[in-house]
């Protein structure tokens, strides 16, 4: 157990290569556009979790901060409120501040030991990280929401029993309360794009990793941007920089405070994959 008078978290378990350049004239953003016909089947991949099976109680960590919230965050799987048939999914609330104090909801799932990568040693061999993302529509509005996925090492953890957090991660993408994707490129974030993403649509998100340069890459398909799998950024710095194992699959979940209120909203996540041969485009 934790002593909550050190530590400002309390930890929560949850019950149970043909390519094409084409220009979009609206932002003058350049794509590249991949065909996934033959990028590999679906026994390549190694599932981390489809939810179908609800939540392993012995792989996800929840740590909430202590603090005064006037809705308590939440992670709960619901059927897919798309009807999309996805089955099962993750949904994220940050819940609502009611401190001046920022409030984080910290959620750390542990890669299995066949789908961690590891410190190639001698060359670049690349690596995939596969998830769906889903932004639902709230009051006829698209949900707000300060949400951060990636990937991170355990070696990261300033102790034991502590938290991950924003500066553990290498791997690092994110949605601000302007619904805008970004990516983390070293030291800052870029905008993926200038649109805010479409609601009511699963997005498939693709990072291909150079553990090895410590680099990666990110594909995104879903909604009227992004019909096709398309190469949205390339050669992106870790934030990170390691040669340690990424072995932990990393999401913060923002509620910001009473004076600047962050995510308002719950986002859906599902469908989280890893691929280690290399750079895999299909959908698992």
């Amino acid at each position: 157990s934790i002593n909550t008078e050190t530590h400002p978290y309390l930890i929560v378990q949850v019950d149970k290569n043909n390519i094409v350049e084409e220009s979009n004239e609206d932002n003058n953003t350049s794509y590249v556009l991949i065909d996934d016909s033959n990028a590999g089947g679906e026994e390549d991949w190694i599932k981390v979790d489809d939810f179908e099976a609800g939540i392993d109680d012995a792989s996800w960590t929840f740590y909430q901060m202590e603090g005064n919230y006037l809705t308590m965050p939440s992670a709960e799987l619901v059927q897919d409120p798309f009807g999309a048939g996805q089955g099962k999914v993750l949904s994220l609330h940050p819940g609502e501040p009611l401190t001046e104090s920022s409030l984080l909801l910290r959620i750390e799932r542990s890669l299995p030991n066949n789908a961690q990568i590891v410190d190639p040693i001698s060359e670049s061999k690349l690596a995939t990280f596969y998830f769906k993302l889903g932004r639902p529509l709230v009051n006829d509005t698209p949900a707000v929401a300060d949400l951060y996925w990636g990937l991170a090492t355990d070696q990261a953890r300033d102790g034991v029993g502590l938290p991950l957090s924003y500066g553990d991660y290498s791997v690092l993408g994110r949605i601000e309360p302007d619904g805008i994707l970004d990516i983390r490129d070293d030291n800052g974030y870029l905008d993926l794009s200038s649109n805010q993403m479409e609601a009511i649509v699963w997005y498939e998100f693709w990072f291909v990793i150079d553990h090895f340069n410590n680099r990666y890459s990110q594909y995104i398909r879903g909604g009227p941007e992004y019909p096709n799998t398309t190469l949205v950024y390339e050669n992106a710095v870790y934030r990170n920089k390691t040669l340690g194992t990424l072995d932990t699959l990393l999401l913060l979940v923002n509620a910001g405070n009473t004076d600047n209120p962050k995510g308002l909203n719950e986002m859906y996540l599902d469908d989280f994959y890893i691929h280690l041969g290399g750079a895999m485009l299909s959908t698992p």
